[in-house]
């Protein structure tokens, strides 16, 4: 439900992540992350859509004492 003047029902959704990470080393790292997999429309709050389909790559590294 948003509520600005007036009470708005939204339909329920559901969303579909993934992420992936692969260990280069013992310190540095590759990940994969995709948020809407299934590119699914839908809107938290009432008429503004929510981001469509998005996938970050990087590169995480930790320093080791």
């Amino acid at each position: 439900v948003d509520r600005d003047d007036a009470t708005v029902a939204l339909p329920n959704y559901a969303l579909v992540n993934a992420g992936l990470s692969y260990d280069l080393n013992d310190s540095a790292a590759v990940y994969l992350r995709i948020e809407n997999l299934l590119d699914k429309d839908y809107e938290t709050a009432g008429g503004f859509r929510a981001q469509p389909r998005i996938a970050y790559l990087g590169l995480r590294y930790r320093r080791l004492p």
